[in-house]
């Protein structure tokens, strides 16, 4: 929610600046600390502003699965108009898979199925495109398009459409006055076989003396969770922008969780460009 670079690597430069992120989400507290995910990436634009690079590494980890990962973006924009900007992004990396079956407690200790842990590495790709303006934007992604998949002690890379997750996303800010402005925006993920994924977003900013502001919102994810998402941003000496996220689960996993929490914190750390992102994340 917080963290963008992973979700679109079109993403890559559009910032205006070196950016560097650091993003922590804990999901589902109460069920232990089985589920988070960490992610610090860093990206900036080229001296001509065509080309975006930059890369991120991460851990995921889910029960006894943990996949760790380092990914390299890059993207190429074209300038449409004066603020009209089109960019195309891919990044690509490897990604280690564990899985520890010997951490699971069983009736039957010699079942030799959880006796052996399992780990690989195999290769993944994201693409993306993105569009935006100063106060609109539009994104089509399809992260990390490969799942990995252990047969016996072999890791393998499955290529199959079927486990691509594709998102689409699209927001448009809205100045109410100096101080004030609002940016609803949605966001869609398909999966093969699932039912559409829909968050419906709105976010507000406040402006204060021009070197700081407050941002606060709502997301609405159907039949999951309602999220609240508070960000304090700083523009002196660098632009530092603090991030945090709640989410109140919706469906019948609420009677064991206590809902998700993430946080992170985001540093522009030179600017090289005027680039102005509506984004929230």
């Amino acid at each position: 929610m917080l963290s963008g670079l992973p979700l679109n690597p079109a993403f890559t430069g559009t910032r205006g600046a070196l950016n560097a992120t650091i993003s922590h989400r804990s999901q589902w507290i109460g069920f232990g600390d089985a589920l988070y995910t960490s992610t610090i990436s860093m990206h900036s634009p080229s001296k001509s502003e065509k080309l975006g690079i930059g890369g991120y590494v991460f851990t995921d980890v889910i029960g006894v699965s943990k996949q760790t990962g380092v990914m390299l973006n890059a993207a190429y924009q074209i300038k449409l108009t004066r603020e009209n900007k089109l960019s195309f992004g891919l990044a690509g990396g490897i990604i280690m898979k564990q899985d520890k079956w010997s951490d699971i407690l069983t009736t039957d200790q010699q079942d030799q199925v959880f006796e052996v842990n399992q780990t690989g590495y195999t290769p993944n790709i994201s693409t993306g495109i993105y569009y935006y303006t100063k106060d609109f934007y539009v994104s089509l992604s399809s992260p990390f398009m490969f799942t990995p998949k252990f047969n016996g002690s072999t890791i393998s890379a499955d290529i199959s459409p079927k486990g691509y997750n594709v998102f689409l996303n699209s927001g448009k800010e809205f100045k109410i006055d100096n101080k004030f402005k609002i940016t609803p925006s949605f966001m869609l993920k398909y999966i093969y076989a699932s039912p559409l994924q829909t968050d419906v977003n709105l976010m507000t900013k406040y402006s204060i003396k021009r070197v700081s502001s407050v941002h606060a919102g709502l997301s609405w994810r159907r039949k999951e969770a309602m999220i609240g998402i508070v960000k304090f941003e700083l523009k002196v000496p660098y632009h530092i922008v603090f991030g945090y996220a709640f989410d109140y689960t919706l469906n019948a996993i609420n009677i064991h969780s206590k809902g998700s929490h993430e946080i992170s914190i985001q540093f522009d750390l030179k600017k090289t460009h005027n680039n102005y992102n509506p984004r929230f994340f």
